[in-house]
């Protein structure tokens, strides 16, 4: 193969990966949104790297601070637990999906990048929890909502745990021949995408 016809093959997977950030963002939102609107919360909203709904930042505040029943007249405490598990639930089942169709050759660089661009979420939650400064994070939220403290280690834990299985799995499971080219290609193509993303692409796109 000519290097040409190399060069381009790493810069259509690289690509490839970039494309593969927002829907793995998205559909992470995507269970936020689902779980919160099931539960009745008001003017639930979505945009391109959080949900929302009417006085969240005060529900959450008075969750932290312990006062139940004034969380409780902004919206479902129960509910927004859940809300927050389903996109925590969704990172989770992206990756252990993607790190199953890797053998597929079809989908193998769609389905390998979708490993990384989830499990990417994992690094900031692993260090604001290892810094004691993970109080705003999904996984806090569940533990605030179910009165639950153990709850929030135990996610995270089992977050970066899950996310370290899958990515070993979708490494192992890439061919031998041009596997550390094509580890680097996603990496690249993940960091690219998600600051793309999150800098400039869905701010313009979903505000």
């Amino acid at each position: 193969m000519s290097s040409h016809a190399t060069l381009e093959n790493r810069l259509r997977r690289i690509a490839v990966a970039a494309a593969c950030v927002p829907p793995a963002v998205l559909l992470h939102e995507l269970g936020h949104w689902v779980g919160n609107t099931l539960a009745g919360l008001p003017d639930t909203t979505i945009h391109y790297a959080s949900t929302g709904f009417r006085d969240q930042p005060a529900f959450w505040t008075a969750l932290r601070a312990g006062d139940l029943a004034l969380a409780e007249t902004m919206g479902s405490v129960t509910g927004a637990g859940i809300g927050a598990f389903l996109g925590i639930a969704m990172s989770w089942l992206l990756m252990m999906t993607g790190a199953w169709f890797v053998r597929r050759t079809a989908f193998q660089t769609v389905a390998a990048a979708m490993v990384l661009a989830s499990a990417v979420r994992f690094v900031p939650v692993g260090i604001m929890f290892s810094r004691g400064v993970a109080q705003h994070t999904d996984e806090a939220h569940v533990a605030q909502a179910f009165s639950a403290p153990m709850l929030l280690p135990a996610l995270v834990l089992f977050g970066i745990g899950l996310a370290v299985a899958c990515i070993i799995t979708m490494i192992r499971r890439l061919p031998v021949e041009g596997r550390r080219g094509a580890v680097a290609d996603l990496v690249v193509g993940v960091v690219l995408g998600t600051v793309a993303w999150l800098n400039v692409v869905g701010p313009a796109l979903l505000p």
